[in-house]
């Protein structure tokens, strides 16, 4: 029998995860639906049911991982019930995980609720519910979530929650949107001020330093303070050194003026890796996009990893312009057409955050290499 979660109980709500007939009534019709409520929960569902953006697509999704995933109760969909005067019940919303925890821990939530009950605090209520749930999960490390830019009510229901706005990603389906994270295990922290100021340490007796040199300095320090000579040591990575290999490549110019294919390694520490390589891995994606990335498991890549190394597992790409920070101009002769991009590896699964990322970004530009600005993306 599938995995069947125990309702929660708040102050003036029920949640309960949805039954396979309730979401088969749901696509027949809102008779069939309504009558489906009533013979499992003996509810009254709210006249301006459903919710924004619980659609038949997604009904027929959930209804899929049921059948897939029986026993993984992070699949489920939770119906929101309010309680009513004299004893009934009312739903109102849907809320849930969009699946598991991957290689990070993190698990991602959805939630909605019928126009004619906004600005209750009946989201704000069941949301933090949830998650409190979720926390007991040993599998669980956080949750995040996700708004469209400008909405202060959902934002505003997340923060309630004790999640914290960590800035803005790209959804390849809903384009730029704001993140919200919530740790109950914090992630390891590494201190890229430092690393700035090594980089800048290693650049001050150089007058003028080549596009080249900057990148060299960018991947020696990168190492010198987060790379390990035993990257699958655990205790490597608890102290922030868990990095297996970091370095830059740059874009190869098109014979003739045609458009490039692919890409070079400039440098690396420690190893060799491969070069050069094709567009369609996250170097390339990271250069044609002029986006950064966040590859929290590269198993999500699939046929389009570039494995240099089988044993690494997760990813980060820094996307690199072709012009530098600082108002002095390079040679020409060392300026790659096109830029590229510095990519880090490392062995652990859910390395690298977007604060990583950010993190990143600052050591280049310590070394006046400019970064796309465009909104990263965290896969």
């Amino acid at each position: 029998m599938p995995v069947t979660p125990r309702p929660i109980e708040t102050k003036r709500l029920t949640l309960r995860p949805f039954t396979r007939a309730e979401l088969e009534a749901d696509l027949v019709g809102r008779a069939e639906f309504e009558g489906a409520v009533v013979r499992e929960s003996g509810a009254r569902v709210a006249p301006d049911w459903p919710n924004k953006h619980w659609e038949p697509a997604a009904v027929r999704w959930l209804l899929d991982k049921m059948d897939t995933f029986p026993d993984e109760p992070l699949w489920r969909a939770w119906m929101i019930f309010r309680k009513d005067d004299g004893g009934g019940r009312t739903l109102i919303g849907t809320m849930g995980f969009k699946g598991p925890p991957v290689s990070d821990g993190l698990v991602e939530t959805g939630y909605g609720i019928v126009n004619s009950m906004w600005r209750r605090g009946y989201a704000t209520e069941a949301h933090a519910a949830l998650v409190d749930w979720v926390r007991a999960d040993p599998r669980v490390r956080g949750v995040c979530a996700h708004t469209m830019p400008n909405d202060p009510a959902s934002g505003g229901v997340l923060r309630k929650s004790g999640l914290t706005h960590v800035g803005m990603v790209h959804d390849p389906e809903d384009g730029d949107i704001d993140r919200y994270e919530k740790w109950f295990v914090a992630p390891v922290r590494r201190d890229y001020d430092a690393c700035a100021a090594r980089v800048r340490g290693l650049l001050a007796g150089v007058a003028v330093p080549t596009f080249l040199q900057r990148q060299q300095a960018v991947t020696r320090a990168y190492w010198e303070c987060f790379g390990s000579e035993d990257p699958a040591s655990e205790s490597d990575w608890h102290a922030g050194r868990g990095v297996s290999w970091c370095g830059f490549y740059d874009i190869v110019p098109g014979v003739g003026g045609a458009e490039p294919t692919e890409m070079r390694l400039v440098c690396r520490e420690p190893k060799p890796a491969c070069s050069p390589i094709g567009l369609h891995g996250m170097c390339g994606r990271g250069w044609k996009e002029q986006r950064g990335f966040v590859v929290r498991d590269v198993k999500v890549l699939g046929e389009n990893y570039v494995a240099c190394d089988p044993r690494d597992k997760s990813e980060l790409v820094v996307a690199v312009a072709d012009e530098q920070a600082e108002p002095t101009p390079l040679p020409p002769q060392t300026l790659p057409p096109g830029g590229g991009v510095f990519d880090v590896d490392s062995y652990f699964p859910g390395a690298f955050t977007l604060d990583d990322l950010r993190g990143a970004e600052r050591v280049v530009r310590a070394a006046g290499l400019s970064c796309s600005e465009v909104a990263p993306s965290v896969l």
